[in-house]
């Protein structure tokens, strides 16, 4: 439950201060769900908004797997 809490704030902390979302979607593939990280950001730019995926392509087989990953590779960026 702690370790939670903690990812969920600094996730949010990432998106807030340096405009970094974390994000995990899921795939099931012959009745097995993997979970794949992705981690965007955004710079703030005055005619577009620029999206740049931070995450290299990579499963896991637990959610909490793979939100420490996108995490630590956010982390690493700053």
């Amino acid at each position: 439950w702690y370790f939670d809490l903690t990812q969920s704030l600094l996730q949010k902390w990432l998106r807030e201060v340096y405009n970094i979302n974390i994000f995990i979607s899921s795939k099931t593939i012959e009745n097995k769900t993997i979970f794949i990280p992705h981690g965007r950001t955004i710079p703030d730019t005055i005619k577009n908004r620029l999206v740049v995926d931070i995450i290299p392509y990579s499963t896991h087989n637990t959610y909490e797997q793979a939100i420490e990953e996108a995490l630590v590779e956010a982390l690493n960026l700053i």
